[in-house]
């Protein structure tokens, strides 16, 4: 199992990161307020931890985070990745939220990247 060290708060597994979140955090905003104070997913580095962590502020509309998913969305270059977030965003009834985000950010974004997310 791959471990990351999460904000010098120890180790914790990616892949269960979903598990988490679902069982602990009861899918719900006040559990994943309690997991990110525990585990400080908002402040990671690494971007495959902060995409899936991003996914469910997104899924979950968790405000405190909302910089923590837009640092994703901002320097991340995976298509996978950003579809991804920007689909859960949609999915949340965010539009709006994911539009001035994706317009700041599609400047940076490889053309590809652009068309492929240009379509959601």
């Amino acid at each position: 199992m791959l471990t990351f060290d999460v904000a010098d708060r120890g180790a914790v597994a990616l892949q269960p990161l979903d598990e988490l979140v679902e069982v602990v955090g009861r899918g719900d905003r006040n559990g994943a307020g309690a997991l990110d104070a525990a585990f400080g997913f908002s402040d990671t580095r690494n971007l495959s931890l902060l995409l899936r962590w991003s996914f469910w502020v997104a899924t979950l509309r968790y405000s405190p985070s909302w910089s923590a998913m837009e640092r994703y969305l901002m320097s991340s270059g995976s298509a996978a990745g950003l579809s991804t977030v920007y689909g859960a965003l949609l999915n949340a009834g965010e539009r709006t939220r994911a539009l001035e985000i994706y317009n700041r950010a599609r400047p940076r974004y490889h053309p590809f990247v652009q068309a492929s997310l240009d379509q959601l």
